[in-house]
């Protein structure tokens, strides 16, 4: 594999000719949009999936249609793209397995050009100009777009794998890609690559489907809503929240507590699902946690929180974070992936531009503490609140978000006619 990806390498040094990238001439270019595959490397309705389909109307408007490219149509992010009118494609590809599990990884190395190949013919045959590949282990379709002899852009959005793999990770796509993008300076540290050689570019949020509410929601009853949006899998942290909720009860003994999650079970995680609900008797919160499953309306369910709480244990760059700030919900977050750098919580003590609070990983006492501050200091919260909502807007909009992805779709396709 190694020899095969230095041999595609070797292609970057060798310039194409305008009419050998689709798309790539003037007078095509202003006829229609170029042809951009965004690679997805899950079919279920995620941050990723949310991402790529909230900024395909924008891309279209400066000249770039998105396509989606899935491993599934029978999951939730495909028929989200047909109803946003994004054309969707299937293509799968073996998922590399555990380094650990010897066997199939030399069964999934076997069957990497084979994948690689399905996903050339793919761009040939939709005339793809630029490929975005998603995710770090999303090898296939990278190497298909070398195949291919399309553009290949880079798109890290994850911080999952130990730190061996990880560089051995950031090597490979330095290697292949035409340009590299990561969201969030902690996941340019992930993969271990220098800030020359990454673009950073953060999650982004609509403010026209995500507005500030107009006050905070009232209590009448006595009861504390906190909540957290999150498919049900372990790298959430959900038993945190449940574990903090459960303190936060103790703290405020004249109201209510209630826990609220609005996400998808996962099917992988079935055994963490019961977990969860044995962990719930034993605290005795039967009728104090709330699993919503899929919210479609993610805003309405925000405003209603009195406090939004990430309680992860690893994330890259969460838009859930985002979308509460911008609703003005007070956040609390663990201190995993990039969420410093999105609350502008750089130092270890709460300064006047923070955007929230930040608590230490697996820590159940120290989240339900800055639950409790936040609650007995309105001041604070609505001060968290008003610097959230200007980091929106000038850092985290759609519209920002999307002239970077062109600026860089542009470049990419630039370099190919030079």
């Amino acid at each position: 594999m190694h020899a095969l990806i230095k041999t595609l390498a070797r292609r970057r040094s060798q310039p194409k000719n305008a009419d050998q990238i689709p798309g790539a001439t003037p007078e095509v270019a202003s006829d229609r949009p170029w042809r951009v595959a965004q690679v997805l490397f899950d079919g279920r309705i995620g941050g990723p999936q949310l991402r790529v389909l909230r900024v395909s109307p924008e891309l279209r408007a400066l000249g770039y249609e998105t396509h989606l490219v899935l491993p599934s149509l029978e999951q939730g992010a495909g028929d989200a793209a047909r109803q946003a009118g994004v054309p969707v494609h299937r293509c799968a590809s073996h998922k590399i397995p555990r380094p650990t599990q010897v066997r199939a990884l030399v069964s999934w190395l076997l069957c990497l050009p084979r994948d690689a190949r399905r996903f050339a013919r793919l761009y040939r045959d939709e005339d793809i100009a630029i490929v975005v590949v998603n995710g770090a282990f999303n090898l296939a379709p990278a190497l298909g777009a070398r195949l291919a002899g399309r553009r290949l852009v880079w798109f890290l959005n994850d911080t999952l794998p130990p730190p061996w793999m990880a560089w051995l990770l950031g090597r490979i796509v330095a290697i292949l890609a035409h340009a590299v993008v990561c969201q969030g300076g902690a996941v340019a540290r992930t993969y271990y690559l220098p800030p020359r050689t990454a673009h950073i570019i953060y999650s982004a949020v609509d403010a026209r489907q995500y507005r500030p509410r107009s006050s905070a929601p009232s209590v009448p009853d006595g009861t504390i809503h906190i909540g957290t949006i999150a498919n049900i899998n372990r790298l959430k942290g959900i038993e945190v929240l449940i574990d903090a909720g459960h303190r936060l009860s103790r703290m405020i003994a004249d109201k209510r507590v209630v826990i609220h999650v609005a996400g998808q079970k996962v099917e992988a995680h079935a055994d963490y699902w019961e977990e969860l609900q044995s962990l719930i008797d034993r605290r005795g919160l039967r009728d104090s946690v709330l699993f919503h499953g899929f919210v479609h309306d993610i805003a309405t369910f925000l405003h209603s929180l009195d406090c939004y709480v990430m309680a992860s244990h690893l994330e890259a760059c969460p838009n859930t974070v985002l979308e509460a700030m911008a609703c003005g919900v007070p956040v609390v977050s663990t201190d995993v992936g990039c969420v410093r750098e999105l609350l502008d919580a750089t130092t270890a003590d709460l300064t006047s531009t923070a955007a929230g609070l930040v608590v230490a990983r697996a820590d159940a006492e120290a989240m339900a503490g800055a639950i409790h501050r936040l609650l007995r200091d309105p001041d604070l919260a609505a001060q968290l609140v008003r610097r959230g909502l200007e980091l929106v807007e000038s850092r985290f909009t759609v519209e920002r978000h999307s002239h970077e992805i062109a600026r860089i779709l542009e470049q990419v396709g630039r370099s190919a006619r030079e």
